[in-house]
């Protein structure tokens, strides 16, 4: 795997500094990197990578998780200026917060 890396490296070392660039401008606001499974295995082999579990880590310290739906050369980021919509759900007891609890 050690001459997979250092070749995917070499062939990609422009983007992964344009990359890493990005991160560091947007850190704050970076919640999540998703790619996909395959191309996780690079991200896990790379230096700045720590806490890998399955397809979970870190990397740059910013969690990074592998997607079987995400294409296999691409990257996306959850940012936490995305939009969100909070729903009222249930807790586990089946009510509802504005509802009395037993």
């Amino acid at each position: 795997m050690k001459k997979e890396i250092e070749k995917f490296i070499s062939k990609n070392k422009e983007t992964i500094e344009n990359f890493n660039k990005f991160i560091e401008e947007n850190r704050k606001d970076i919640q999540t990197i998703i790619v996909s499974v395959d191309f996780f295995f690079y991200f896990s082999e790379m230096d700045d990578f720590e806490d890998k579990f399955d397809f979970h880590g870190k990397y740059k310290k910013i969690r990074i998780i592998g997607d079987t739906f995400v294409p296999p050369s691409t990257v996306r980021f959850l940012l936490k200026s995305t939009p969100k919509f909070q729903f009222n759900v249930p807790c586990v007891c089946g009510i509802y917060k504005d509802e009395p609890h037993p």
